[in-house]
């Protein structure tokens, strides 16, 4: 895992923290051990965006002469969680492996480009990860055309579904079993590889709504 990752994921997890409870902070050890990283990595880490000012950290001496470091989000650092492009653009998100129906698959997900390695089949989609939601959609529709085992009914449910998936991802209610029925849907009845499929549910603008959902869903089940 390279530095852009550990950063992300230090910032995820402090602000899934910060959404539990706005002035929780973790002590740095607890948070290493959440993310299974060595001290130093997550240390060197933590300077670098407590230096930005994206995290903020504190130190509190006991009675003991025990020392604890804590570290929590800074407003800048939510602000940037909260702003997807942005976020993306300064550490994105790696998607290593991933398996669908028993074939493992790599994601390389870049700047402007994502390609999908399926055994020695390569299977390129037009979007990257600093696409927003409708421009990965709307290139991806666009790539239909390109599929010649496609008739024109199944680009035309295909571009609904998308449609519907998009409204989904939108709005303040996430319906989560109506994105998993499009998700089957896109894997088992549009006629698309499963590799375009996983590409386009791997990316930050579909993963990260559904991760604030469910962690929403959580919270209200715990409550």
């Amino acid at each position: 895992m390279d530095d852009l990752q550990i950063r992300r994921n230090i910032l995820n997890a402090l602000y899934a923290l910060y959404k539990r409870d706005p002035l929780g902070a973790i002590e740095r050890n607890d948070l290493a051990r959440k993310l299974n990283l060595p001290s130093t990595l997550l240390d060197r880490n933590i300077f670098y965006l407590s230096d930005r000012n994206f995290v903020h950290s504190e130190s509190i001496d006991t009675d003991e002469g025990r020392i604890y470091h804590f570290v929590r989000i800074a407003g800048p650092g939510i602000d940037l969680v909260e702003d997807p492009n942005e976020f993306n653009a300064k550490f994105p998100q790696a998607v290593i492996y991933q398996q669908i129906k028993g074939d493992y698959f790599e994601v390389k997900m870049g700047d402007n480009n994502s390609q999908v390695i399926v055994g020695k089949n390569i299977v390129s989609v037009p979007f990257g990860v600093n696409n927003s939601l409708p421009e990965a959609c709307k290139l991806f529709v666009d790539s239909l055309s390109k599929n010649a085992e496609l008739d024109s009914k199944q680009i035309q449910t295909t571009v609904a579904e998308l449609e519907k998936l998009q409204q989904q991802l939108t709005s303040e209610e996430i319906n989560l079993g109506e994105i998993q029925r499009i998700k089957n849907y896109l894997l088992k009845e549009a006629g698309l590889p499963a590799a375009d499929t996983a590409a386009l549910f791997s990316h930050p603008a579909v993963v990260e709504p559904i991760e604030r959902a469910l962690q929403s869903l959580i919270g209200k089940s715990a409550s």
